[in-house]
């Protein structure tokens, strides 16, 4: 895959995985839930409910390591940490900005 968001998300027995256009299996159903790509990068959860990224080849990209995590627009995402407040994160998970907030609308 080039990048091209061509991975779909599955279901199977409970755990999502992702296919590519021609039905085949690139990433295994490993994941609690699994968001369709934009920006190259899709949401995913493991099993202990913490959220992260993988990129466009099916590789995480940004581990699993927040609460909640939005889709990337314009290339930045806001995710919350663990501590509850939230942030705005780059493609690499970088935090942009030194100040969190308690709450986002």
């Amino acid at each position: 895959m080039s990048g091209n968001n061509t991975l779909k998300p599955f279901l199977v027995e409970e755990k999502w995985g992702y296919k590519d256009c021609k039905g085949n299996i690139v990433v295994s159903p490993i994941w609690d839930y699994a968001d369709h790509f934009y920006e190259g990068f899709a949401v995913v959860r493991n099993d202990k409910g913490l959220y992260g990224y993988i990129d466009s080849e099916g590789q995480l990209s940004i581990k699993c390591q927040f609460k909640e995590a939005m889709k990337f627009v314009n290339g930045i995402a806001l995710i919350q940490t663990s501590d509850g407040s939230w942030e705005h994160v780059n493609y690499k998970g970088e935090n942009l900005h030194n100040c969190p907030w308690i709450d986002v609308y």
